[in-house]
């Protein structure tokens, strides 16, 4: 046991005060008198021993009312680990100002509740502490410490912000702010989401961190979000329908019905989806609209929640382009087939090139690479033809009916594909169709059981090395591929194991090779990602540009970002760091050209409103032998009481008021009703 002021026990010498008066309080006998004192003396006998049981009971009801007030005054306490060794003068607060901190309570917006709390206990200390102040953007303005005149200010500057960090990583942000490693408490005024709070995955028991957890109570734990969206097809076309479906969460206990969900198009509604949700569940919902025209769009689908609406809106973004451009590279002739296809078709500027005349810089700017009857590829050829695949681009190889097989065991060796063995001249028909692969899309109603397939001639034999990268299209009778699909880094490689001339087979004049190689065109344009999350720090590849000092801008209406540069891999790269704070539609411009659309979602983490109570993380941090951390499980405990608990402990001044008045009651009480 400590006392605040010790000094004060010195008015422990008023209790000689009522001893005092109890020795020297000589009562005054009246004589009264009688004609006989024979029954007088056993009457005097019992009333002196009931008076001397009175007085004693109120001198020491008197004695320890005087004790117990002049305890109250010096203010007893049993002090904390902490305080037997030191004081912390060092003081951080960490306020969660997470997008969640938007929810209310009873008495206002989480926040506000949380940045006035803060300053209440800034205030319970003296001028000579240290003020740290740590909130989820770790920002480098807050890296020294405050004045207790500066913290109150910082505090009431604080707004939500899209980043979110766990306990641990708090922690590990104070350790680089104590550097010299002092004693020093920490106050964490958050909601306790679970999944970005994160308290199970914190492990350290620093001696010199003390932590309180103070927990800011929501009313109501509903949320309703998207945290998905993507195309129902990979081909995009100017004046077809489009499907888009996004995947909304019903995070609360009720089922929400007949809900409307709106998509908006470059700022213009084009569609309106009602669904319904069971409570817990996910569901998807469905938009469709037509394009009609092309260019970038930038997309956004907007529910209506309360009170968390900061992932209401979810955004995505593409781009339809003119034309498609695909380039054919022949050897002896151009393809009947593929010029009859190709050349006419509004949607793609098809261009016909005899080997001997390709431009290899003229590939990077295709969608699609045909590589029609070569015997031979050339080793510069091959290196362009790596690139462009490496880069996105699609490439549908249609070996010659005598190929140079040296020559194409160097370009498989590149792109990682099966080699040609050897040839086959076994006439076979393709009996197997792989329904499902992108190619079909929209080709087949149903599977067919019999179904006019084409016919083999002859074809060359694969090595089938590679067959965790290769889907197989179309399988010839006795088992071999007639059509292989790989990927190439982020390109598409379609391998035809027959030539496209009536020599090796009738494909080039079969029903099934206008869809398949349109598709193929269609699909060779890659849009680029939906969207991007904001919290991950996000790359991009750098738009071709033979200006090596293109300086790229990242705009919106509100902001106006020069992302940084990096190579890596060799590959030019633009990333974002953490300057990106706001999620919507951005467009990418350079020399005041548009070049490129992205759209940015906050993550939905921060809308799962699932919290811990105080019971929770109490068994968490016993489970986890952590000793330094505590919660206040106390949701009206007073501010003041708080710190000086903190930095005394246990403090029982209260108790000895209380117990002053209770012996001076009962000193009234025997004076009054006790009888002598």
């Amino acid at each position: 046991m400590r006392y605040q002021n010790p000094q004060l026990l010195l008015a422990l010498f008023a209790i000689a005060i009522p001893i005092i008066i109890h020795l020297f309080n000589l009562r005054k006998y009246k004589t009264v008198r009688f004609s006989s004192i024979r029954f007088l003396k056993e009457i005097k006998q019992a009333k002196r021993s009931r008076s001397r049981l009175k007085n004693l009971l109120i001198l020491l009801s008197r004695i320890l009312a005087i004790t117990f007030l002049v305890l109250a005054f010096a203010k007893p306490y049993i002090p904390t680990k902490q305080e037997q060794t030191d004081i912390a003068k060092n003081i951080f607060f960490y306020i969660d100002n997470s997008f969640s901190m938007e929810s209310v309570s009873e008495n206002g917006m989480l926040l506000d509740i949380a940045k006035n709390k803060a300053e209440e206990i800034a205030n319970q200390y003296d001028t000579e502490s240290n003020f740290y102040l740590i909130t989820n953007e770790f920002s480098a303005k807050h890296s020294r410490s405050f004045t207790k005149a500066e913290i109150s200010s910082r505090f009431q500057q604080l707004t939500t912000t899209a980043h979110y960090k766990s306990l641990a990583e708090v922690i590990s942000r104070q350790q680089s702010l104590n550097k010299q490693n002092e004693n020093a408490q920490m106050y964490a005024l958050t909601d306790l989401q679970k999944s970005t709070f994160a308290i199970e995955n914190v492990n350290q028991n620093d001696s010199n961190l003390s932590i309180l957890i103070i927990p800011l109570n929501k009313t109501a734990e509903n949320n309703l979000y998207m945290d998905s969206c993507w195309m129902s097809s990979p081909i995009i076309q100017k004046g077809k329908a489009i499907e888009i479906i996004a995947r909304v969460v019903n995070k609360s206990d009720v089922t929400l019905t007949n809900l409307p969900a709106f998509l908006h198009v470059n700022g213009m509604q084009k569609a309106i989806s009602n669904f319904s949700v069971p409570p817990g569940e996910k569901q998807n919902i469905t938009f469709k609209f037509t394009p009609l025209s092309s260019g970038f769009k930038q997309c956004k689908i907007s529910l209506q929640d309360y009170p968390i609406s900061f992932d209401d809106n979810f955004y995505f973004s593409f781009e339809i382009i003119d034309k498609i451009k695909v380039l054919n590279i022949y050897e002896q002739s151009p393809n009947f087939s593929l010029q009859s296809l190709f050349q006419k078709d509004d949607a793609i500027d098809y261009k016909s090139v005899y080997i001997g005349q390709i431009n290899y810089e003229e590939i990077k700017n295709q969608q699609l690479l045909i590589l029609d009857g070569l015997t031979t590829v050339s080793s510069g050829l091959v290196q362009s033809i790596a690139s462009f695949v490496k880069d996105g681009g699609s490439l549908a190889i249609f070996p010659s009916n005598d190929i140079n097989f040296d020559s194409y065991k160097i370009l498989s060796s590149e792109l990682n594909l099966d080699e040609y063995l050897r040839k086959d001249t076994v006439k076979q028909k393709v009996n197997k169709i792989s329904y499902p692969h992108k190619v079909f899309e929209g080709v087949f109603e149903k599977e067919e059981k019999k179904i006019n397939l084409p016919m083999v001639s002859s074809h060359y034999k694969i090595s089938d090395k590679n067959n965790t990268n290769k889907q197989s299209i179309l399988t010839l009778e006795m088992g071999d591929d007639f059509i292989s699909h790989y990927t190439y880094f982020s390109g598409d490689i379609y391998l035809f194991t027959s030539s496209l001339n009536d020599a090796g087979s009738n494909l080039g004049k079969h029903a099934l090779f206008v869809p398949l190689l349109y598709n193929i065109a269609l699909m060779s344009y890659k849009t680029t990602q939906l969207y991007y999350g904001i919290e991950k720090m996000q790359y991009f590849n750098a738009p071709t540009s033979e200006n090596k000092e293109t300086i790229y801008h990242l705009k919106s209406k509100n902001y106006d970002i020069i992302p940084a540069e990096k190579f890596v891999a060799g590959k030019r790269k633009l990333y974002l760091q953490e300057k990106l704070k706001e999620a919507g539609n951005y467009l990418l411009t350079t020399g005041g050209k548009t070049i490129a659309t992205l759209s940015f979602n906050y993550s939905n983490k921060e809308s799962d409103p699932s919290i811990y109570s105080g019971k929770e993380v109490e068994e968490i941090l016993q489970k986890n032998n952590i000793k330094n951390i505590k919660i206040n499980s106390s949701t009206n405990q007073n501010i003041s009481n708080i710190v000086q608990e903190i930095q005394l402990g246990k403090s029982y001044w209260k108790l000895c008021i209380i117990l002053a008045l209770l012996f001076l009651l009962m000193e009234i009480m025997l004076i009054k009703f006790l009888k002598s």
